[in-house]
């Protein structure tokens, strides 16, 4: 696999990161995972202003601007022969000494790499997690920071538990999105997602379905799953139906009509 890391194109052999990276040794940092297809980036600029919005949020300098990250996805791309596969951006703080101050001096480190596309995963059967809750009140959970133990742990408990996915709840009880998605509902034909002040990630995806397809954001306590004749995740890959949570089934616990007709659209 070749790679583009600040500003040039590596073979993967030829590149290690430093041992001080803050990334690396914090977690400080930032990170975009974009779908490709036909060589090309799919909502490449919604995934770049969340990248700013972050950058801007952790006072973190990503050095170019979004024209020239734009063709340094595409030269991934070309330098592998790919036209469709999974790209990351990871930008981190850069190396540093100890201590959780940044120094001002610090150089950020911007790589972009490409794997191909996973095959579908299969209808998720979550559980609600109880290893892990999201923290609404933290500016962080807006953000796609290099810092995912927590979700981590809540997927290790899903697969405890036998089921393969895990929704978070938010501190206050409420429902706020997947390990690596955003949740959506269907109740009484509206489409309904946990809203942004609630710890839901602001997805591309989401965002999307949010401004064309007429879906709502709305607090969602965990009762709203009883509720349901649909439910699905979404992330940058694409949509995954949700039939099952804590061994009940949602709606009639099959694919629903608008889970269906969102899958034949998107991404």
């Amino acid at each position: 696999m070749k790679f583009w890391f600040n500003g040039e194109i590596f073979d993967s052999e030829n590149k290690v990161i430093a041992v001080d990276d803050r990334g690396f040794m914090l977690g400080d940092g930032l990170f975009e995972t974009v779908l490709a297809r036909d060589s090309l980036p799919l909502r490449l600029p919604a995934h770049l202003q969340r990248l700013r919005q972050g950058a801007e949020l952790i006072d973190l300098q990503i050095g170019i601007n979004n024209e020239e990250l734009s063709s340094a996805f595409a030269l991934v791309l070309n330098a592998n022969n790919v036209d469709k596969g999974v790209l990351r951006l990871t930008a981190s703080r850069g190396a540093c000494e100890r201590g959780l101050l940044p120094s001002s001096q610090n150089e950020p480190c911007l790589a972009i790499t490409v794997t191909p596309v996973p095959p579908p995963k299969d209808e998720a059967n979550a559980i609600i997690a109880t290893s892990f809750r999201r923290d609404e009140l933290s500016p962080l959970s807006r953000c796609k920071t290099l810092s995912y133990l927590g979700n981590v742990v809540a997927r290790q408990e899903a697969e405890s538990h036998g089921a393969n996915e895990a929704l978070l709840l938010n501190t206050q009880k409420r429902l706020a999105e997947a390990t690596i998605a955003n949740l959506f509902l269907v109740i009484g034909n509206r489409i309904l997602t946990p809203p942004v002040t609630d710890g839901a990630l602001p997805g591309t995806i989401r965002g999307e379905i949010l401004a064309k397809f007429g879906a709502e954001e709305k607090e969602l306590p965990i009762k709203s799953l009883n509720k349901a004749s649909e439910g699905f995740l979404t992330n940058s890959l694409g949509i995954r139906p949700l039939l099952k949570v804590d061994g009940q089934t949602i709606g009639k616990g099959e694919i629903g009509p608008i889970t269906s007709h969102l899958m034949s659209v998107l991404p």
